[in-house]
C-alpha cells in the first residue's frame, strides 16, 4: 500500500488532501487484513475486504468513498502480481437508502410564482414545476426546441436522451411573454440578464430559484431540501396524485428506471393517507380536567 501511494505521488495524479485520506483508509484496511494471504482466492479476499467495508459505524456514503480508494490499489497490486487479480471487480457496491422525494404543494408553487421578478423567472419555475425539467435541462433548451403551435418542448436529458414534454397553457403563455423581451433570435431560450444571447448555466439557475424560494418564505435554511429540484418532484407527485399512469409519469420525467418513478408513490400514497387519517382517538371531544392540587 505504501508503494502504491508513492507511485501515485510520483505521477502527481493524486492531490495532497486525497493522498492523506487514501493513506488513512488504506492503512486501516491493511490493519484489518493483517495475516490474510494476498494470493488467496478471489472469494476469500472479497470476503475479507467486504467485512472491512461493512462496519456498522460507516454510512453507505462512507463505504462508497472508501471503496473508491481501495479498488485502484487492488488493481495496481494485481497488475504487479502482489495480489490475486479480480478482487476489485468483485467487491459489491454499498446500497444507499434513497430519501423520499420532497415536493411542493400547489399552494406553495403559487406563492413562489407570485414573488418572481420577471417573465424569465416565471418560465424557469414553470419549466421545472409544470414540465418537470431538471435545471441542466432548462439551461440547455434552445428556442428551436420549443414548438408553440404544437404546444411541445423537446428536452435533452441525462445521457443525451431526448423526450417530449407538453407545457400547460400557463407555461406557454409565460414563454410567449418572455419572447417579447428576448426576441426571436436563435440560441438559448434562457439567457443571461446582462449578456443577451449568453446561456444561463445550471448553477446560476439553481442559485436564482433558491433565492426566489427564500423570497416566497419557502426556503428557510441552506440545506433544508427546498430547491429547484423540489419543483421537479412536484411535477411527478401531482401527476400521480391526479391519477396518471406510472409509465406515463416515467416517460414525462425522463427516468431511466420505473423504480425511480415509484419513489413518488411512496412519498404521497393517497391510500396510505386515507387509511392513517381514519385513526382518531377522540381526544378533541374530551374535556380537559386540571390536575388536582394536593
Amino acid at each position: 500500500m505504501r508503494a502504491y501511494l508513492e507511485s501515485r505521488r510520483a505521477r502527481g495524479d493524486l492531490a495532497a488532501l486525497s493522498r492523506q485520506t487514501a493513506r488513512y483508509v488504506l492503512s486501516d484496511l491493511a490493519e484489518h487484513l493483517a495475516g490474510v494471504d494476498p494470493h488467496a482466492t478471489v472469494g476469500e479476499l472479497v470476503e475479507a475486504v467486504t467485512a472491512w467495508v461493512d462496519r456498522p459505524t460507516w454510512t453507505a456514503r462512507t463505504r462508497g468513498t472508501n471503496l473508491g480508494y481501495v479498488r485502484p490499489m487492488l488493481n495496481w497490486a494485481a497488475a504487479r502480481d502482489r495480489m490475486t487479480p479480480g478482487v476489485a471487480g468483485q467487491l459489491p457496491n454499498p446500497r444507499r437508502s434513497r430519501p423520499l422525494p420532497r415536493a411542493l404543494n400547489p399552494r406553495q408553487v403559487t406563492n413562489l410564482l407570485s414573488v418572481l421578478p420577471d417573465e424569465r423567472a416565471r418560465v424557469i419555475v414553470l419549466l421545472e414545476g409544470q414540465c418537470g425539467l431538471r435545471r441542466a435541462e432548462v439551461a440547455s433548451l434552445d428556442l428551436a426546441d420549443v414548438d408553440l403551435l404544437e404546444g411541445s418542448i423537446r428536452v435533452t436529458g441525462k445521457g443525451a436522451k431526448t423526450r417530449m414534454v407538453y407545457p400547460s397553457e400557463e407555461t406557454l403563455d409565460a414563454i410567449r411573454a418572455l419572447l417579447v423581451t428576448r426576441g426571436g433570435a436563435p440560441g438559448a431560450l434562457i439567457c443571461h440578464e446582462r449578456h443577451p444571447g449568453r446561456r444561463l448555466t445550471p448553477t446560476w439557475i439553481g442559485i436564482l430559484v433558491s433565492h426566489w424560494m427564500a423570497d416566497a418564505g419557502l426556503k428557510t435554511a441552506p440545506h433544508d431540501g427546498v430547491t429547484g429540484h423540489a419543483l421537479r418532484h412536484s411535477t411527478a407527485t401531482n401527476m400521480l396524485r391526479a391519477g396518471a399512469n406510472i409509465r406515463v409519469v416515467q416517460e414525462a420525467m425522463g427516468h431511466e428506471s420505473i423504480v425511480t418513478t415509484a419513489m413518488y408513490l411512496r412519498a404521497d400514497n393517497p391510500e396510505v393517507r386515507a387509511a392513517m387519517r381514519c385513526l382518531d382517538y377522540g381526544t378533541r371531544r374530551l374535556r380537559v380536567v386540571p390536575d388536582a392540587k394536593p
